[in-house]
This record gives C-alpha cells, sequence and structure tokens, in this order.
C-alpha cells in the first residue's frame, strides 16, 4: 500500500465520526420524517416499515438503488430497503472519499472540511438526496471508486482490484437512467482518464490505455443490454431520449437556473428575486471554481491531481449539460450534488496550492463560505420544499379533513402529497388513494402506495380533491362523463374543489381498467368504444357502439388501442363485434389482430366473417420482447357491409403473479 493510503489513527477517528453523523442524519429523515411526511398512515401510529409499503412493482424505477437490488428479495421494496440503502451507500461513499484525498495527498484540514460537507452535515434532506430515494449521490460513489482504481492504474500503474470491483458494481447495478448514466460515466472517463493522463505524460498510449478504453466501451455495452433489455416500463418508450445529450440551445443556462420556465414562472414575485440570485451564484461558483482551480494547477503540479482536477471538471460540465432537459432544475437542487462534490474537490486541491495563507485564512474563511452558499443553494430550498409537503401540509388541509370526516366520505381520489397528507392526519378515517391527471382523466397513481389501497374497491361515497387553482382546471369532467356518472354535487373547500359520487365510478374506466392490468392487481380489463381509438373517417359512436357503414366509412381501423404494457404471461385478448350486409367479403376482408410496437410488430390476426353478433378471442404468450412494447388491439373495416364494436377485453389467463 501506498504511504498516501495509508489512514492513521487520526483519519480513523474523523472518518467515522463523519460516517455517524450522516447516519444519524439520514436515520432521522428517512426511517421517520420520510414516512411520515409521504403516506405511510401506520407510520404515524409508530410502526414503521409496513410490509405492505412498496415502491412500484417495478424494481427499476427506483435508479441509482444500488443496495435495494440486493436486499429486496430479502426484505422487499419498502422503506425497509430505502433505508438499508441510503446507510451503505453513504458508507461506500465517505469510505471512498476519504481514501481519494489521501490518494491525491490532501492534507488534513482541508480533508476533514471536505468529508464534513459531503457528509451531508448542513442538511438532513441533502442526506436523503444524496443517499435516499433520489440517490443521486450514487454518481459521486461511482466517481470516486472509479477515480482511485483507474487513477493508480493509469497513472502509478498499480492495479487495484477492491477500488475496481466497487466501481463496476456501483455502474453495473446502479444508475439505469439513461442520460445520467451514460454521461456521467462516459464523458468523465473517456475525457478525465484518456485526456489527462495522456496531458500530463504520465501514461502514453500503451497497453493500460487501450484497456481503459475498452473497458469504457464494454461497460457502456453491458449499460446498455442492462437498460435496453431489464427496464420494462412505459417510462422505456422515452430512453432512446433520455440516451441522447439535450440540445444545448433548448434551454438556457440562465432559464435552467432561475427557473424562469414556461410553466414556472418562479420570479414573478419579487420576494424570489433575492434567493434565486444568490442561488445563481453559488451555482456559477461551483463551476467556475472548477475552472479556476483548473488554470491554477494545470501547470508543474502533480500527474494524479491534474488527473482528478480534470476528471472532476468534465464530470461537472456532463452533470451541467445533462440536466437541460430536465424543467425542474430550479426547484430540484439535489440536480447538483454531484457538481457541488466536484467543486468541493478542486477547492481542496487550488487550498493545497496557496501555501502562503495561514490555517485559518485556508479553513475558516472558505468552510463559512460553504456553509452560507450551501443555505442559500440547499438547506433554505429544502426548508421551502419541506413546508411544501409533508407535515408543514398538514395544517391547511384541516378544514379539508373535517369536512370529509364530517360528511362520512371515507374514499377519495387526489394527487400525490394531499391523498398522503389527508390519509394521515385523518387517521385513516378517510382513505384517499393517489391519481395523476393524464389528459385531463384521473389516473391510478401507486408510486409509494400501499399495496392494499389500491387491492379493494371502495364501496361507500367517494370524493375526487382537486386543488381549485391549478388541478379542478385541468379535470375534463365532460369527457370523464362519457365513461362514468357524473357527480352528485360539487363543493368548494378551503383551496380545494371537491367532485362527490355516491359509489367509487372511477374504476369503470378504461384507463383506470388498464393501469390496474399493468400493475396485476386485476386479471381482466375491459374497453369500451369509447375509450378506444379510430381512424379518421373510419368509425363513428353510435349510442356508445363503435359503427363502420359501406359508403359512409372509408376502410381502415375501426379501433385500436389501449396501449397496454403488460408484464410476461399468457393473456386472452376479444373483441366483440357485429358483422352486417356484406361486411367482411372484399378479397382482403375485415380482420382483428394483437400488435406490438405501435402496429409495426403483428403478434396475431384473424378473419372477421359470418354475421351477426360474436365475440372473437385469441390466447397469446407474452414473452420478454412483446412486454417492453406496448401492446393493442385493433378492428379493421374493409369497407363492405356495416361492422360494430361493442367492446375489447384483455384478461390474463396463465403465469399470474
Amino acid at each position: 500500500m501506498c504511504e498516501a493510503d495509508r489512514m492513521s489513527r487520526w483519519d480513523r477517528r474523523v472518518l467515522w465520526a463523519a460516517v455517524v453523523l450522516n447516519l444519524v442524519l439520514l436515520g432521522a429523515y428517512v426511517f421517520v420524517a420520510y414516512q411520515v411526511g409521504f403516506n405511510s398512515d401506520s407510520a404515524t401510529s409508530g410502526s414503521l416499515f409496513p410490509p405492505g409499503f412498496y415502491f412500484s412493482r417495478d424494481l427499476w424505477i427506483l435508479n441509482g438503488h444500488l443496495v435495494i437490488l440486493l436486499v429486496a428479495p430479502f426484505v422487499g421494496y419498502g422503506f425497509l430497503a430505502h433505508a438499508v440503502n441510503g446507510a451503505v451507500l453513504s458508507v461506500l461513499l465517505l469510505v471512498g472519499l476519504w481514501r481519494l484525498l489521501l490518494y491525491l495527498e490532501i492534507s488534513r484540514a482541508i480533508r476533514a472540511l471536505v468529508l464534513l460537507a459531503c457528509s451531508t452535515a448542513f442538511s438532513p434532506e441533502w442526506a436523503e438526496h444524496m443517499f435516499g430515494q433520489t440517490s443521486y449521490g450514487y454518481v459521486c460513489l461511482l466517481l470516486v471508486w472509479t477515480l482511485l482504481a483507474s487513477g493508480k492504474y493509469l497513472i502509478d500503474g498499480r492495479p487495484e482490484r477492491r477500488h475496481a470491483i466497487v466501481a463496476v458494481a456501483v455502474f453495473l447495478l446502479a444508475g439505469l437512467n439513461g442520460t445520467r448514466g451514460v454521461l456521467t460515466y462516459a464523458m468523465p472517463v473517456a475525457i478525465g482518464v484518456l485526456g489527462s493522463a495522456w496531458w500530463t505524460g504520465a501514461a502514453r498510449p500503451t497497453r493500460r490505455m487501450l484497456v481503459c478504453g475498452a473497458a469504457l466501451v464494454a461497460g457502456l455495452l453491458v449499460k446498455y443490454v442492462l437498460v435496453s433489455r431489464l427496464v420494462f416500463t412505459p417510462a422505456t418508450e422515452s430512453f432512446a431520449a433520455w440516451t441522447s445529450p439535450p440540445p444545448i440551445w433548448g434551454t438556457s443556462a440562465l432559464i435552467g437556473i432561475f427557473g424562469v420556465l414556461p410553466d414556472r414562472p418562479v420570479l414573478a414575485t419579487a420576494g424570489n428575486v433575492l434567493l434565486y440570485g444568490l442561488r445563481f451564484l453559488f451555482f456559477v461558483s461551483v463551476l467556475a471554481g472548477n475552472v479556476a482551480a483548473a488554470s491554477l494547477l494545470i501547470r508543474g503540479t502533480r500527474p494524479r491531481v491534474t488527473f482528478a482536477l480534470l476528471f472532476h471538471f468534465t464530470l461537472a460540465m456532463s452533470i451541467w449539460y445533462s440536466l437541460f432537459a430536465v424543467s425542474e432544475l430550479a426547484g430540484q437542487p439535489r440536480y447538483l450534488i454531484p457538481a457541488v462534490f466536484t467543486g468541493l474537490i478542486a477547492a481542496a486541491i487550488a487550498l493545497e496550492r496557496w501555501n502562503a495563507l495561514v490555517l485559518r485564512g485556508r479553513v475558516l474563511v472558505p468552510a463559512s463560505a460553504l456553509v452560507a452558499l450551501s443555505w442559500v443553494g440547499y438547506i433554505q430550498p429544502a426548508v421551502n420544499a419541506a413546508e411544501a409537503r409533508g407535515l408543514g401540509h398538514l395544517p391547511p388541509l384541516s378544514p379539508l379533513v373535517e369536512y370529509l370526516e364530517g360528511h362520512d366520505i371515507r374514499y377519495g381520489y387526489a394527487t400525490f402529497w394531499n391523498s398522503a397528507v389527508v390519509t394521515v392526519l385523518s387517521n385513516d378515517s378517510v382513505r384517499v388513494r393517489q391519481i395523476l391527471l393524464d389528459n385531463g382523466i384521473p389516473v391510478p397513481f401507486r408510486h409509494l402506495a400501499d399495496k392494499r389501497w389500491y387491492g379493494g374497491e371502495p364501496s361507500g361515497p367517494t370524493a375526487l380533491i382537486l386543488e381549485s387553482a391549478t388541478e379542478a382546471p385541468a379535470f375534463e369532467a365532460a369527457r370523464a362523463s362519457g365513461g362514468i356518472d357524473p357527480p352528485d354535487q360539487v363543493v368548494d373547500v378551503d383551496r380545494f374543489r371537491l367532485y362527490l359520487y355516491p359509489k367509487n365510478v372511477f374504476t369503470r374506466l378504461g384507463t383506470w381498467q388498464k393501469e390496474n392490468l399493468e400493475a396485476g392487481l386485476t386479471r381482466q380489463a375491459s374497453f369500451e368504444p369509447r375509450w378506444l381509438l379510430t381512424q379518421p373517417g373510419v368509425g363513428h359512436l353510435v349510442g356508445g357502439v363503435l359503427v363502420a357503414t359501406e359508403g359512409e366509412s372509408r376502410p381502415g381501423y375501426l379501433a385500436y388501442g389501449p396501449y397496454a404494457q403488460l408484464a410476461r404471461g399468457e393473456y386472452e385478448f376479444a373483441v366483440d363485434v357485429e358483422v352486417s350486409g356484406r361486411a367482411g367479403r372484399t378479397p382482403n376482408g375485415a380482420f382483428w389482430d394483437v400488435a406490438a410496437d405501435r402496429g409495426h410488430r403483428v403478434l396475431a390476426q384473424a378473419p372477421i366473417n359470418g354475421s351477426g353478433r360474436s365475440v372473437l378471442s385469441r390466447v397469446l404468450a407474452i414473452d420478454a420482447s412483446a412486454a417492453r412494447s406496448p401492446l393493442e388491439t385493433r378492428v379493421f373495416f374493409d369497407g363492405s357491409g356495416t361492422l360494430r364494436l361493442f367492446g375489447s377485453r384483455i384478461t390474463r389467463v396463465g403465469g399470474g403473479r
């Protein structure tokens, strides 16, 4: 072991003090406040980690949760796995960071300062962003261990198998998000490792550089295979967009930082100008600090320091420019956590060069500035976010809960945070489930929801709860009423608008049934014609039935959809049709089929023959390739006679969860 890598007793004490501090803060947030702040009704009664609580039946929604992949088979995909993941990731990151600082031969005082900042001492919510549900610390984790392994191999010629194993494990098991997975790994390694090794002359284009280059290419190929073959979510459709760097011209840096986006004019009030102005200076200082440190150190410094500096600099740049597609950049300071991390490392290296300064100037002044900037950039926004949700959201919702309880309305649907807090505040006397408004129609939203909330159907009066100013105008009551009964009453309570129904009518929505089938909560989904799509000029609704008539309708698809993302298994696809006149008598004939890839791949097809009304069905085995594509049932009208469609149905008949 190199002398610079050897830990003294002081090193161990400082390291484990930071680890304990981080775990305490992380535990306070994730173990308790995070559960209550979301929607674990059992957490308010002291029962943490309820077994029925889960993130999603889809494991891959947890981007960056390295340890969850390993512990979930034993403890489930709930809060316990979430907390264990945060604890293990935080220890791995802090240990790796300390070893990296030792490798760079940074002094004790500067090492302690950097470790203190990165141990989340400034904000418990930063701990959550680093190691918890959002888990952006995995980028830093990957950075540290990759830098240790590749740096010692390229610069010093010493293969470090331990560091390489950790780096490979993090890379393969974490960060399946396309943009952050590719850009935050490919650019730093390709430019930082190979470029700086060539720049300093520490490693010429020899076998070691070829090995690193081959490892990079192989790693990216493996990552692509993992993402393309193991991700079975509807989000897979947008994978291609996320794996391509968003265009720089899409949004300028100033717009991204200030948050002056079309849907989020945060500078509309003068009170936000100072806050966002200071945050702007904070973000710029993080990136400019890397540039300044690079200019100070690029000449005449140790190869390993130049190597680390360029590595971090390219990482910060790649992260920065990969975030232009994120519309919530200004409201989500966690996105820049890796950039802050790189800025701290660059600042530590720069401080080492300022030998003329006394210890007080080298440590206390930067530490004070760091605390002040952290308050502006992280703590205050985190406080604002906490007040806008969770426990800070309880008092404004009290009138709403009192109204629901007073009118014996025990069931409801509301958007994410409102559903969580109402249920917690009412002590489960009112059970409000999470929904999203998809094109003005309520659809289930089970992210961070208890399975039992969707396991059974409420049988009593039900309320749709929407915020009057923002959500109610987006609710297309007329379109929704086409598939469900209109509300008995519409009531305004405080800042909410309540649509009151005598019973739960939302499960009759085609979108709702599709979501339940995809989630494995039901085995059958039926779709009325009103919820299916039809090609222009082919079909029209008559009394709730899709009809295509010779002479009035052109040949084409009378109906297609819904685009259901099904798990692997056996499914029965069925259509309820009626044929009259000469329907289906043309050479090509009318037919129905089951297709994937937006109709580009037909899985099964059958003619529509005879006359009268009948239910046509076909059982298909949906394999892994088909499960990754939205499936649809289509009915084709050939232009002859009259063809009526009364609905379609998908039933899971085998391979159940």
